[in-house]
């Protein structure tokens, strides 16, 4: 895995929560709130847990990383506003980030329970807490 935000690895976590930060998820927020009936607590966890793991895709760009249930939801809700994702891509990679949701469905179980292990070790690493639940049958890959 390579780091491509600075060269301290929590110089490039703490840069990476900046420009996060500056994304306005507020849209998403509402919808969830409003159209999906999830709590106001429940998305601003949903949110913050989302943030977390655009870090760690913008600090290890190599790394397969599997989300759990609740992050997958929150990037679906993210990707369905297409123009918004597709700029906001841009803004933090550089590219697209693309989502494959058939990752462990095709016989690569063992790659998605280890890319769910990496993303809960870089979880616990960074942000002092694990993913709570199991993998979600998903990846997210910049078609490289």
């Amino acid at each position: 895995m390579s780091v491509t935000v600075g060269s301290n690895i929590q110089d490039s976590i703490d840069a990476a929560m900046v420009k996060v930060s500056d994304i306005d998820f507020s849209k998403i927020n509402a919808k969830l709130e409003s159209h999906h009936g999830i709590s106001k607590d429940r998305v601003k966890m949903m949110q913050d847990i989302y943030c977390k793991w655009l870090v760690l895709h913008m600090c290890y760009p190599d790394a397969e990383l599997t989300p759990n249930e609740i992050l997958d939801e929150y990037w679906h809700a993210h990707i369905l506003d297409t123009k918004a994702y597709a700029d906001d891509c841009q803004k933090l990679f550089g590219h697209y980030l693309h989502h494959y949701p058939y990752f462990g469905l095709e016989g690569d179980a063992d790659a998605r329970d280890a890319g769910f292990e990496l993303t809960n070790t870089l979880f616990k690493k960074h942000f002092g807490s694990e993913l709570i639940g199991s993998a979600n049958p998903c990846k997210s890959t910049d078609c490289r």
